[in-house]
């Protein structure tokens, strides 16, 4: 936060006329709320790791690319990104709610979404039976999820050639 605190300045300013009435730019302020959350991944990125989740418009990060790690996306500059660590079987506790709210049903398609994240990382390395895990996890919990039946489709057919 402290080292973002010129870029969070720029913005509340542009957001403070917009608040109260005044005169604003809705480009200027758009732009400097973009530079500030960009700013929070590159004024720390050498110093931790910087994560973000599914919802985060790609365009808010540019030149860092989204690899899944957990339930988020670590952020990695390209010649950086590792391979995919070995599967790890706490990606695949879940404990579902037996309500069908709105809020219940985003979050069991986020977490099938990220679950698919982590199955085309894999497909990228090759790692088919890894895949498949990751997109019938996803299936399960979220039977309609159309990119996970896709992918899961392609790990089949990438596993049998």
């Amino acid at each position: 936060y402290r080292r973002s605190l010129p870029k969070i300045r720029a913005f509340l300013v542009e957001l403070d006329k917009f608040e109260h009435g005044k005169p604003y730019d809705p480009e200027t302020i758009e732009s400097r709320y973009n530079e500030m959350i960009a700013d929070f991944a590159d004024a720390n990125y050498g110093d931790r790791p910087v994560y973000v989740t599914v919802e985060m418009e790609k365009h808010l990060f540019p030149g860092y690319a989204r690899i899944p790690e957990g339930l988020a996306l670590r952020l990695f500059k390209p010649g950086e990104i590792p391979p995919p660590p070995p599967l790890r079987e706490e990606l695949f506790r879940f404990r579902p709610f037996h309500r069908k709210e709105r809020l219940v049903s985003g979050l069991f398609s986020m977490y099938a979404t990220m679950l698919t994240n982590h199955g085309v990382r894999f497909m990228e390395y090759g790692r088919y039976r890894e895949a498949e895990r990751c997109f019938l996890k996803a299936l399960e919990i979220d039977p309609g999820h159309a990119q996970a039946s896709e992918w899961y489709r392609r790990a089949r057919e990438a596993g049998r050639g």
